[in-house]
């Protein structure tokens, strides 16, 4: 859950499994924007960090390129046409995680460059590897209003209430 504030609620699509947990109680703490391309440095130290989840640039000519052969009388997926998905770049997502972790983030919010209905319910990466950071995942319109609270130094309320088991 993220709340912003008393009251406003932000939308959340999902959770990053095996990132860290909060407690019932979450973790307030300023909420800070992590530009594409930038390193985790000590501006993260004490902060929830909202990225943008780089988009994967696959197109239908991958997959043509590695067939064997193809049916697809209804050109559902020419050569030219983008094929992304968000599961696609994990490993990038998984590195930030790291990165976070050793600047010191206690939290961390994902932007799916999607709409609700395609981002929700994203349950990725599960490598079983347990990482310290508590992240969520949230849609692109959802990612804009934290965009903008980030923008004024807003604090946020981030709550992972989870449990490991064997």
């Amino acid at each position: 859950a993220l709340q912003a504030g008393v009251g406003e609620r932000i939308a959340v699509a999902g959770y990053v499994p095996y990132s860290g947990r909060t407690g019932a109680q979450g973790r307030e703490a300023g909420l800070v924007y992590l530009p594409p391309g930038a390193a985790p440095d000590q501006r993260v130290a004490g902060k929830i960090v909202l990225f943008d989840l780089p988009r994967a640039t696959l197109t239908g000519d991958f997959f043509h390129r590695l067939a064997l052969r193809a049916y697809d009388p209804a050109g559902s997926l020419p050569p030219g046409a983008p094929y992304a998905r968000a599961y696609q770049v994990l490993e990038v997502l998984t590195a930030l995680q790291e990165k976070l972790q050793a600047a010191g983030a206690v939290g961390a919010i994902a932007i799916i460059d999607a709409p609700a209905q395609t981002a929700e319910g994203l349950y990725a990466p599960y490598d079983r590897e347990l990482r310290a950071v508590p992240a969520l995942y949230v849609d692109r319109d959802a990612g804009r209003r934290l965009k903008a609270l980030a923008a004024k130094g807003a604090a946020l309320r981030l709550t992972l209430d989870a449990q490991v088991e064997q």
